[in-house]
């Protein structure tokens, strides 16, 4: 059989590269050009294409993966996480998330103060929706509603759907009276969601860290949505809004509604009884071999304002760890801010859900220019 040749562009599109990435690797001997001419293109062999993808790869449990070339963020199956070259457990100690954005955004200062419309929007949420919504459905309707009403561009259509999302979390009598009447430009993201949910104030640095921690996380399977709607063109709204429904699943943004359920049981069967069962939300993870740094980061925030509730994680890891080898992801320390800051359930579901509107930010702009290349190839074993 003749052996296969691939263009450039086919070497690309193979890679998840950029031609000019093709060529940067056979300048620096990594790939071998085999034919062509500078009038019709270099061409290269099949195989050894492929054999370079395959070694770029990570080894990770999950069956599908698309590799994309990034300069967001870093992770590694050792637990590292680096947004832009920086460590994301130090960011969370030390940077509001509003400054983690803009890191990932590549902007100056934005002006993040709430406006009238981001205020409307949340009314308007609380007056179409039962009191019992979940807070991430009343977080995606706010954001819905934003785009409808306002048409700008990224980032400022970021900073309105993160604002809008947080304040329809507000849903106590006369909450958005209170809310008015609070000076609103000066209080952080953090500060806002706190108050949205009804924490004390001393856990808005806490809910600061979580939101940067949960900023990005490379091509997760929300952001890939997300980048995938930026690859056709889709305006800012619909690309969040496609990262948010894809993050709606309990595999993924909404695995911390297990989590506490989980721990909840813990708190009244005990830490061994609850861990015979089988394997679930808050342990393991599809990237991380050994810790999940956001997770090890989040609980050393929370012990000191409850040392109890990190204690009882922390003896429910220990036991998970005796009987599956498993160790707590970030679903369990968000599961565990709920519990120790006395927060609704489902609360970590919509501070992860609004955090990562940041990465879908990111993601978008890095996407612009690039063709509509998300299109993988199915193998149909149907009916013939």
């Amino acid at each position: 059989m003749a052996e296969q040749w691939v263009t450039t562009q086919e070497a690309a599109d193979l890679l998840g590269v950029r031609p000019q990435t093709v060529y940067s690797y056979v300048s620096r001997g990594i790939l071998e050009r085999v034919g062509g001419s500078r009038h019709n293109g270099s061409a290269f062999r099949r195989g050894d294409v492929l054999a370079l993808r395959d070694q770029r790869r990570r080894s990770r449990s999950g069956v599908f993966e698309v590799a994309v070339e990034t300069s967001i963020t870093d992770l590694e199956p050792d637990g590292s996480l680096l947004f832009r070259g920086r460590d994301a457990s130090e960011l969370a100690t030390s940077t509001a998330y509003e400054r983690v954005a803009e890191l990932l955004w590549q902007t100056g200062e934005l002006d993040w103060a709430p406006t009238e419309l981001t205020l409307e929007v949340a009314e308007e949420v609380t007056r179409l929706s039962p009191p019992d919504l979940p807070y991430a459905d009343r977080a995606r309707l706010a954001v819905q509603l934003a785009g409808l009403r306002l048409k700008a561009d990224f980032p400022t259509s970021a900073v309105a759907a993160i604002n809008a999302a947080v304040h329809s979390l507000v849903v106590a009598p006369g909450g958005f009276d209170s809310l008015r009447s609070l000076n609103q430009r000066d209080r952080s993201v953090a500060e806002r969601f706190a108050n949205a949910v009804g924490a004390q104030p001393d856990w808005a640095p806490v809910i600061n860290a979580a939101l940067v921690l949960l900023a990005d996380h490379e091509l997760a399977t929300s952001t890939v949505a997300a980048r995938s709607a930026a690859s056709t063109g889709a305006g800012p709204f619909d690309v969040i809004l496609a990262g948010m429904h894809a993050m709606a699943g309990p595999k993924h943004g909404g695995a911390s509604r297990a989590a506490r359920q989980l721990l909840d049981r813990a708190a009244e069967s005990g830490c061994a009884t609850t861990a015979n069962t089988e394997p679930a939300a808050g342990f393991g993870h599809l990237v991380y071999r050994t810790t999940d740094g956001r997770a090890d980061t989040l609980l050393e925030l929370i012990k000191p304002l409850a040392p109890v509730e990190v204690e009882l994680a922390d003896n429910l890891a220990l036991e998970m760890r005796r009987r599956h080898s498993l160790v707590p992801n970030v679903d369990l320390a968000l599961a565990t801010l709920e519990r120790a800051a006395g927060l609704k359930a489902g609360t970590g579901v919509a501070l992860f859900t609004i955090a990562r509107v940041a990465g879908f930010t990111a993601h978008a702009l890095e996407e612009q220019g690039e063709p509509m290349r998300f299109r993988p190839r199915a193998s149909y074993i149907g009916e013939r």
